[in-house]
């Protein structure tokens, strides 16, 4: 078991001491963060850890029982083994009509499973997520026995020991017992220290493979790290970090332009938080020391002095920061970011680093004048030593990255059309490969699609219902980073101790299954405030949805949306919720549509929702929060923008991230984007060409010292500076895209072009989050430079925007771009 995964332990024991409670008869309560309104993000460590015990008998199934309680973790444990989940019911489906099954009783409760789901060349793993007497385990294993498969053993989040505990032969993850009615947990908490360095796998190869060492103690990694940036690497690392900082409540990423912006970028779209990019100016800059919050820093590879500062807005008292930096070298940088948290009075909960020069004592400058950051300093590619004969790393704690899913659109309808089976009186069995034999892979696949699908949304809670819909939603509200509510079909012991005034129930219309005829959750897990997305397999006559968005009514929560991976068409659900609910006319989602069936099989719906309607309302409310953001710089007839996407400050990775899945969609055959510094652009590039998964260049308004000898491609690109790139990334195959946020006078595009024809290379096109229809006046007045005026200073070439803002008076319009209001 690394380091970086006991850090799940860490989480689990600090959620049980603070939050389990002590029931009678021995029942444990942890339903507030493990199994009722769940916590993904933990229960997806946990499923690595029971991964890790579980895994070298090389199983070939995870089994879990019939309730929600068992399933999430199996299906966690399942994700990481990469195997099959198959899991119970306490009933048998009609979908499965007369197809022979397994079952065992054990203490009057019914497991069922498919005799297909489970066969004698299977090695079976059974995961619960609290094991007491080992009834549930009991049962499972009798089924592996009735099926001849190998019963391998069985693994559970927590040992429950309060009173009599008859579960032997289980592994676990904690043990609570109980002393004088406190709750006694092994391991027992304990302050969490950090390893200094978790050597991110596809990281330290790459610095081995590609690095090298200049005179002056200069690493050059700017192949992949801060010249051109890797962006598959860099979300990787993103992920990694992600996963160390899991449980430390993060509010925001903090970094410092420039070379920091893309891996704080990929840490905070991992964290799903804002990111805040702390800009750099002279020393001597009065009127930002003024009106900012401001701290003294100094550039290694600059050889400069300089100040990092932030508006006041973007950082707030009492919140939560994580920073992060390419480098750590000095530690200059790291502590005058810290200094800026101090001054907003917010907290510095760690730093990461993707590469650290231990031999330049970094860490202990920050050590020194902050010695609370103990244990909370990250680097992911730490050098011990190097010189021009080699690198010497530091990997005694590895941190596995894996590549993000890319999925095809049709990845879930190709399943359908692959394996349901249609069923007696409109029923679909997708036992197979949804809804009793999982596959995790799917799941995460389709959670990204619908993820994307949501992206506007501002999705504060997936809300599901036991048993099959949960798969799904699982993932979906780990990709999101936000609690999974699951609405039980029968009441837990746990619900039953709390009684009738601590839970809300909803009926599930024309239920001909008493089991199956109510939702109920708890009061208290859904709350006013919730932003809920209501998630399940299949939408068939709509009941179940319907009984989901009236225990939303009932407390109070507004739904933003519905998500289902299959929907049945001839059952008209969607229509009967509209009916009583149109205001979710444009927030029904399903990835596959099936529009009838019959002995001969499935009519299945093989376009997903037509692309041009997810860019359309990825633009409509981009446009909406521009505008109830947007401030008219009067003099010199520009704009700016708070936070929204926080185009010289404070980004919205989430939303960010959407707009650059659009622009990506309107370029094929792009190798290369290319952008220019220090801000603005570099966090549209970067997630544009994540999107269309090639390296992005950014170039630099001077030549640091890692490019000196290179050959530099230059040009003009204001008044103030000159854009430098060097031309060793470009090829004679590539196609470049350029990319920036917003496009006014046009001379930042038409400067980011010349570079590309000094390197030989044909542009693709040109990028742009919004275009300024409103003529800028100063400096950059477009009138003083006839060539110039923005988006028709670049005629001729293919240029795509999102938004188009317009200046009226001290108003400012902003709505889609003409191209995207055409489609509608």
């Amino acid at each position: 078991m690394s380091e970086v995964q006991s850090l799940a332990i860490h989480e689990l024991t600090k959620r049980i001491r603070e939050e389990a409670k002590i029931l009678p008869n021995g029942i444990l309560r942890v339903a507030d963060f493990l199994n009722s309104r769940a916590d993904p993000v933990l229960l997806d460590g946990c499923g690595a850890l029971l991964a890790n015990k579980l895994g070298t008998q090389k199983p070939t199934k995870v089994l879990a029982g019939c309730s929600c309680q068992g399933l999430l973790p199996a299906l966690a444990a399942a994700r990481h083994l990469q195997l099959p989940l198959v899991f119970a019911y306490a009933a048998v489906p009609k979908a499965w009509g007369s197809r022979p099954t397994y079952s065992a009783s054990i203490q009057g409760r019914e497991h069922w499973v498919l005799r297909e789901a489970i066969t004698a060349e299977d090695r079976v793993i059974v995961i619960d997520d609290i094991v007491r007497t080992g009834s549930t385990v009991e049962a499972l294993k009798s089924i592996c026995k009735q099926a001849g498969a190998t019963f391998l053993g069985a693994g559970a989040i927590i040992h429950n020991q309060l009173g009599e505990s008859r579960a032997e032969n289980c592994t676990s993850l904690v043990q609570v017992t109980s002393a004088d009615q406190k709750l006694s947990i092994c391991p027992a908490p304990k302050e969490l220290q950090l390893p200094e360095v978790v050597a991110a796998d596809v990281l330290t190869q790459r610095v081995q493979k590609d690095g090298q060492v200049l005179p002056g103690n200069l690493l050059k990694v700017y192949s992949f790290i801060n010249h051109q940036v890797d962006t598959g690497l860099m979300d990787m690392c993103g992920q990694l970090l992600g996963r160390v900082f899991t449980g430390f409540g993060i509010q925001k990423v903090l970094t410092a332009q420039t070379g920091g912006l893309p891996p704080a970028h990929a840490v905070a779209s991992a964290l799903r938080v804002p990111l805040i990019c702390a800009r750099e100016t002279h020393e001597n800059d009065e009127a930002v020391v003024a009106s900012m919050y401001s701290a003294p820093s100094e550039s290694f590879t600059k050889k400069k002095k300089l100040v990092l500062y932030v508006t006041k807005e973007s950082l707030s008292p009492g919140e939560t920061v994580l920073i992060v930096d390419d480098f750590l070298a000095t530690g200059t940088t790291g502590v005058a970011l810290h200094r800026l948290v101090e001054q907003a009075q917010g907290q510095v909960c760690g730093m990461a680093f993707l590469v650290e020069k231990r031999f330049q004592d970094g860490r202990g400058k920050i050590l020194r004048e902050l010695p609370h950051m103990a244990g909370r300093i990250v680097s992911l590619a730490c050098i011990e030593s190097m010189s021009e004969q080699g690198i010497n790393l530091d990997c005694k704690v590895v941190g596995d990255c894996q590549p993000l899913y890319s999925p095809d659109e049709k990845v879930m309808i190709d399943r359908v059309v692959q394996c349901a089976q249609p069923g007696t009186g409109g029923l679909i069995n997708a036992a197979t490969f949804l809804n009793h034999v999982v596959d995790p892979k799917l799941m995460d696949e389709a959670a990204v699609l619908l993820a994307r699908r949501f992206a506007d949304c501002e999705v504060g809670l997936v809300l599901s219902a036991e048993m099959s819909g949960l798969a799904v939603a699982q993932a979906l509200a780990r990709l999101l980073r936000v609690p999974l509510l699951c609405a039980r079909r029968a009441r837990s012991p746990v619900m039953l101790a709390a009684g009738d005034s601590a839970v809300l129930a909803a009926k599930v219309e024309g239920s001909t299954d008493e089991s199956r005829g109510e939702l109920v959750i708890f009061k208290e897990h859904l709350r006013k405030d919730d932003s809920v997305l209501v998630v399940d397999d299949i939408l068939g006559n709509g009941a179940t949805a319907l009984a989901l968005q009236e225990l939303c009514d009932a407390a109070g929560a507004r739904v933003v949306g519905m998500g289902f991976l299959l929907e049945k068409v001839f059952q008209h659900g969607r229509g009967k919720i509209l009916a009583k609910r149109p205001h979710l006319s444009d927030g029904i989602v399903a990835l596959t549509k099936i529009l009838s069936m019959d002995d001969t099989g499935l009519k299945v719906f093989r376009c997903p929702e037509p692309a041009r309607e997810t860019w359309l309302r990825v633009a409509r409310e981009l446009s909406r929060r521009m505008a109830a953001e947007v401030e008219v710089d009067a003099p010199r007839n520009a704009m700016k923008f708070r936070s929204v996407l926080g185009f010289h400050m404070s980004m919205d990775p989430v939303m960010l991230d959407a707009c650059g899945h659009v622009l990506a969609a309107q370029f094929a055959g792009v190798t290369k984007v290319l952008t220019g510094a220090p801000v603005q652009g570099l966090a549209v590039a970067y997630v544009v060409a994540r999107h269309c998964e090639v390296p992005m260049i950014f170039a630099r308004h001077g030549v640091p010292l890692t490019m000196k000898g290179q050959r530099i491609l230059s040009a003009q690109s204001a008044p103030s500076g000159t854009f430098n790139v060097s031309a060793e990334f470009f090829g004679p195959s590539d196609r470049v895209l350029i990319v920036d946020d917003f496009v006014a006078s046009g001379r930042t595009a038409l400067a980011l072009k010349q570079i590309c024809d000094s390197a030989n290379v044909p542009v693709a096109g040109f990028a742009f989050v919004a275009l300024n229809q409103t003529r800028l006046v100063g400096p950059r007045d477009a009138a003083s430079h006839p060539a110039e005026g923005g988006k028709e200073a670049l005629a001729g070439s293919k240029v795509v925007t999102l938004v188009e803002c317009t200046r009226k008076g001290n108003q400012v319009d902003v709505q889609p771009a003409e191209w995207l209001r055409r489609l509608a």
